[in-house]
């Protein structure tokens, strides 16, 4: 995924966040559901946290799940 300045910039504003980064923490240890996520980080502006993630290549939705990218699983 990152090759680029712009596609450094997308991750590195994507983990600037703390509520982003806590998002990740909990994927690295499993794929989680949007509900357990929302627990844990909290529903306010939790799409924009995911869509961040997503433009950053690190997280995506598969089947109901938010799970970390191969390139997302490598940052970790």
């Amino acid at each position: 995924m990152v090759g680029g300045q712009a596609d450094v910039k997308l991750v590195s504003n994507a983990m600037a966040n703390a509520t982003r980064r806590k998002i990740m923490a909990m994927l690295v240890e499993k794929d989680r559901t949007r509900e357990e996520v929302e627990q844990v980080a909290g529903g306010s502006m939790l799409d924009y946290h995911l869509q961040m993630l997503q433009q950053a290549g690190l997280a995506d939705m598969k089947e109901g799940l938010i799970v970390l990218t191969d390139f997302g699983k490598n940052f970790m």
